[in-house]
């Protein structure tokens, strides 16, 4: 439903039959001529062919649901050549949502990462931040048979290598060290798009650094696909002249800048400390309560 040229028809495509529906004339056209395209390669290729799919032109809501297994709903987030970023900005999409689900409750909707759920469908489906090259890029609402576990939240990290995925919990629980302890961790943008920093601390006996905050820290070395860890090296107060000092006598270069909740530019940073010293290391800052500090660390590599 609202397939627009057909990106996500195609990939169902190689599932089941599939029915795409779009009110523009120019996007069902296209929609169609990708499917034949598919068809060719496929041809070529010497695969087998792709299920049937079949394109109408016309309003989402006046399709009929009832009659199909499940259905998908990207609605449209640009209009009058504005993108908008909140699904609340179309209130349409919604509304539409609710007919959709009344009519037929196996279904997915996609939106904007920035989105929350809304109302009541917090707890009837279940949610899916998705990441892919260190960015949050979709949130996708699974409802009735398609949720796994309604009323859950899941980060899910795509990679060339395969998915990682962590499902949780917003209202789990998490003490905070209000220190840097000697593994610091930044967990991937898809865990604190859906807010689970908590339950992917409890999950691995991590803590937070500080309440309300999203570094992760611990005394043990752990390794999850949805965390970059970081074995801490030196730990202060961020000043600059006391920074200098450290790096200097450690011998440090600083490769790349992380910062939560700190206003300064990680570009500058780098270019000023990147010629210290030979030991490459990252420079973390860290706000804890009303104190910013500058933990110097290296990356740990992934398992």
């Amino acid at each position: 439903l609202c397939c627009g040229i057909g990106g996500d028809m195609l990939g169902l495509v190689a599932t089941g039959p599939v029915q795409a529906v779009d009110h523009d004339p120019v996007h069902c056209l296209l929609a169609q001529a990708n499917y034949q395209a598919l068809l060719a390669w496929a041809e070529e290729q010497g695969r087998s062919k792709p299920f049937s799919c079949q394109v109408h032109c016309q309003d989402v809501r006046q399709f009929r649901v009832e009659e199909v297994a499940a259905w998908h709903f990207d609605p449209q987030r640009r209009m009058g050549g504005q993108r908008f970023y909140y699904m609340v900005e179309t209130s349409w999409a919604w509304s539409t949502l609710g007919e959709l689900l009344d009519r037929n409750p196996n279904g997915a909707v996609k939106l904007s990462p920035m989105d929350e759920p809304l109302g009541p469908w917090e707890q009837e489906a279940q949610w899916e931040w998705i990441s892919r090259g260190g960015h949050c890029r979709q949130l996708v609402g699974w409802f009735g048979s398609l949720a796994q576990k309604p009323g859950t939240r899941m980060a899910t990290r795509v990679e060339p290598q395969g998915v990682i995925r962590f499902q949780g919990s917003v209202e789990a629980d998490a003490s905070a060290s209000y220190e840097v302890l000697a593994y610091l961790y930044d967990p991937d943008p898809a865990v604190t798009a859906a807010g689970l920093e908590r339950a992917l601390a409890q999950h691995l006996s991590l803590q937070l650094v500080a309440p309300g905050g999203v570094y992760l820290t611990g005394t043990q070395l752990v390794h999850h696909g949805l965390l970059a860890g970081f074995e801490v090296l030196e730990v202060l107060p961020f000043d600059r002249r006391k920074l200098q000092k450290c790096l200097g006598r450690g011998g440090y270069r600083v490769v790349e800048v992380k910062k939560r909740g700190v206003d300064v530019s990680p570009e500058e940073l780098v270019r000023k400390y990147r010629k210290k010293g030979s030991r490459p290391v990252t420079l973390i800052l860290v706000r804890i309560v009303d104190r910013v500090w500058a933990a110097v660390a290296r990356r740990v590599q992934e398992h």
